[in-house]
């Protein structure tokens, strides 16, 4: 039975060797409430036909872009307090936070009393 409840020093030393490298070179890791980035911009899908947007919370620093990308097809809009997109069947919307704060919008085509399509962005210092 050799090999059963044992490990290789050789292959568990080369794992984290090759684990630590990975995550050196930011190619593995966690992080919370990310999302793709795109030139720069951190990207929010509107998702179909879920009518969602995704991800729906996300995290960003004071000065940072967030796109938001409609996929075609059904009609939405990005609606802050003070802000918004218009509503559209295509294409993006983006908007540079420069303030701090938590900042909550809806899609007005598809929420009611805050449910369905809502999301948040919080911005940090």
């Amino acid at each position: 039975m050799a090999g059963r409840g044992r490990h290789d020093p050789v292959t568990k030393s080369m794992l984290c060797a090759l684990s630590l490298a990975l995550a050196s070179a930011g190619l593995v890791g966690c992080r919370g409430n990310s999302s793709p980035k795109d030139s720069g911009a951190t990207v929010v899908r509107l998702e179909d036909p879920e009518l969602v947007f995704s991800p729906g919370h996300l995290s960003i620093r004071t000065g940072e872009k967030v796109t938001w990308r409609w996929p075609g097809g059904t009609a939405h809009n990005v609606t802050f307090q003070n802000f918004a997109s218009g509503t559209m069947t295509q294409g993006s919307f983006d908007h540079v936070f420069d303030q701090v704060g938590t900042y909550r919008y809806e899609c007005t085509l598809h929420t009611a009393d805050g449910k369905g399509m809502v999301g948040e962005v919080v911005v940090t210092p």
